[in-house]
């Protein structure tokens, strides 16, 4: 054997003998042995809602995190996040300049191994806001589910979850509604909005009580959708191949019914074609019932 390839050899034993000890290090420093599952670090941060409604967004994007949106007790915002070894959080507070604002990077080298070093505890999110905070509220997770209540005359609420599930309850925003989830369910009762756009791809989607002074858009691929106790000026649903079925609270005769079924199978009473409202129907393979009721 030459000697390069003993220097070689030499050299490869000593890198896998220092990842090793890397790797047992950070076992070691981050494995909680009582509860057998990786530590769980919290971040919390309280500020003091600043005065004239200066604060106008409330931003946050995380990747494996549960999020919980509700009101605070007392006049403060109160943000509490878990913090984990995978990826970076980049917290931007400036509350005085209008926004506050929480990213999540997650770390490329890290992504193969998330299977492995899942962490089994409660990494929820929760951001509580203050009864009479008037701006707007964006939050998105990648594979934890978003809940959002009592939230009142915010400007606007937007939930995205690509893989878990949306629920909200007891909501009313000046501007608009936005409920997205890609495989998850999305669950609302007790809405009040100006706009409303409801997405979800495959999953099954369940309003009720869904009051839209403007327009309500639904849409969804191959999942299934009810929606009781719907009011709109507008009405826009989409299906590609799912089940729709829509309750809409008022008559027919305020609404031009406007449907594009394609291949597919639309159930739609007969409208006026001057009416004030428009309902849009439009599917390519899927069923869209729609039911008026005045009561």
């Amino acid at each position: 054997m030459s000697k390069f390839k003993k220097t070689l050899i030499i050299v490869l034993v000593v890198i896998g003998i220092l990842s090793l000890i890397f790797g047992i290090l950070f076992l070691k420093m981050n494995f909680d042995p009582a509860h057998k599952t990786f530590k769980t670090v919290y971040t919390e941060k309280d500020y003091d809602l600043p005065e004239g409604d200066k604060l106008q967004l409330i931003f946050i994007k995380v990747s494996l995190n549960d999020i919980q949106v509700k009101v605070s007790p007392d006049n403060q915002i109160h943000l509490r996040y878990y913090e984990d070894n995978f990826g970076k959080y980049e917290l931007f507070d400036d509350i005085e300049d209008g926004v506050l604002q929480l990213n999540y990077t997650l770390e490329k080298s890290t992504q193969s191994k998330m299977d492995f070093l899942k962490v089994d505890r409660d990494t929820t999110l929760y951001l509580s806001i203050p009864s009479d905070y008037k701006g707007a509220i964006n939050v998105s997770t990648t594979d934890g589910n978003v809940t959002a209540s009592g939230l009142k005359l915010i400007t606007l609420l937007s939930m995205t979850s690509v893989n878990g599930s949306i629920t909200a309850d007891d909501i009313i925003t000046v501007s608009k509604f936005g409920a997205i989830s890609s495989v998850g369910d999305i669950n609302c009762t007790d809405i009040m909005c100006g706009n409303a756009y409801i997405k979800s791809e495959n999953g099954t989607t369940q309003l009720d009580k869904f009051e839209v002074a403007d327009k309500l858009q639904m849409e969804s691929v191959d999942g299934n959708v009810k929606a009781l106790n719907l009011t709109a000026e507008y009405f826009d649903l989409k299906t590609v191949s799912g089940t729709m079925d829509a309750y809409v609270l008022g008559k027919s005769d305020d609404y031009f019914m406007k449907t594009t079924p394609n291949k597919g199978t639309i159930n739609v009473p007969e409208g006026t074609r001057r009416a004030k409202g428009t309902l849009k129907t439009e599917t390519e393979t899927g069923t869209i019932n729609v039911v008026f009721s005045e009561q």
